[in-house]
């Protein structure tokens, strides 16, 4: 199939994210190729024919899934390369398979989309099912869904929607709150570390991390876990940079809408773009934090000031665009700080 590239397409032709399009290509082209393959994977064909907008009312919606439904009949052939494997499948015959693929559990599950649903059933009905002994030397392999941990947890995994009776709490399982990624990254070390030193675990692989897919968290992971002499594993071979720029910017636009989060004016003041430095950063967001509002603003001086003072909500987008260029503006050389993977442009 050829290759599925949206750029091309996109810039042809009126569309209901031309304007988008325009100011930020490869953002625009990966959202509506999300959406497009979210429409896909709705149907059991894989085919923007199949797609049934009778029922849909005039509106927005209706605008828009349209043009997504012309854009993909613009790509002919070409698909994602996952989509693009459903789709070999879908549209073949038995005997142009290399071999036989037999399926080991034709249950489709519970969350399978539509095109999912319709690849396993062509797959049983060109190979069927896999033979009994196969089938249940697989399931005993399996780790079975009812296998809970002791405790508390092993309560929580059984009856986490249920109406069944509590249970008094132990530790299994404990709930934190924690104010954002730099404390969450350092509370994560010094929860393994203690973990270590009361011998309830014997070492530092017994400890799994779940966190969002952020380079920020990956960034103060390792920096928590290396200031306690304890091994990260996990980590990328290169890495990850932080969108600095975008980080502020989102806090800044959260600010300007008013009321201001402590949350976005802590994560403004600890921006490695500020004009001040970074103790003095964390200082402004700690009393931010525990107070509402820092008292040391008051003693910035020059563009540190000006910044501060730009930090007030607007009414109107036209003065909130005004308002993100005074912030610009205060901002120093990007270069000077070291931070390449940024620029100045909002």
């Amino acid at each position: 199939m050829p290759a599925f590239d949206l750029t091309v397409a996109l810039q042809q032709g009126p569309s209901p994210w031309r304007d988008s399009f325009i100011a930020a290509p490869a953002e625009t082209a990966m959202a509506i190729e999300r959406g497009i393959v979210a429409l896909a994977r709705a149907t059991k064909t894989l085919s923007p024919e199949s797609i049934e907008m009778r029922d849909l009312p005039d509106g927005r919606a209706r605008r828009h899934l349209s043009a997504l439904g012309d854009l993909w009949r613009q790509m002919g052939d070409a698909m994602p390369d996952d989509l693009a494997v459903f789709a070999h499948v879908l549209r073949s015959e038995p005997d142009q398979a290399v071999e036989a693929l037999p399926v080991l559990d034709p249950t489709a599950c519970a969350f399978s989309d539509p095109a999912e649903v319709a690849l396993i059933e062509r797959l049983v009905a060109h190979h069927g099912s896999a033979p009994p002994e196969a089938r249940a030397a697989w399931q005993s392999s399996r780790v079975s869904p009812h296998a809970n941990a002791p405790g508390a947890l092993g309560h929580l995994q059984a009856n986490l929607t249920s109406n069944s009776a509590p249970v008094d709490p132990d530790s299994s399982i404990a709930v934190f709150g924690l104010r954002d990624p730099i404390e969450e990254a350092a509370f994560a070390a010094a929860r393994t570390r203690q973990l270590l030193d009361s011998r309830v675990i014997s070492a530092p692989q017994e400890v799994g991390l779940l966190i969002p897919d952020d380079a920020i968290y990956l960034e103060q992971l390792a920096q928590s876990f290396d200031a306690l002499g304890l091994p990260l594993a996990g980590l990328p071979v290169e890495p990850a940079t932080r969108d600095h720029v975008g980080e502020l910017l989102t806090a800044a636009l959260a600010i300007l809408r008013g009321p201001a989060p402590r949350t976005a004016l802590a994560s403004l003041f600890t921006s490695p773009l500020a004009p001040w430095s970074a103790d003095q950063g964390a200082l402004l967001a700690r009393e931010t934090m525990e107070n509402g509002r820092s008292r040391s603003v008051k003693s910035l001086e020059g563009i540190s000031a000006d910044l501060v003072d730009t930090l007030r909500p607007v009414a109107t987008t036209a003065r909130m665009m005004a308002r993100l260029q005074a912030i610009a503006a205060t901002l120093p050389d990007l270069e000077a700080r070291d931070t390449p993977d940024c620029t100045m442009s909002f």
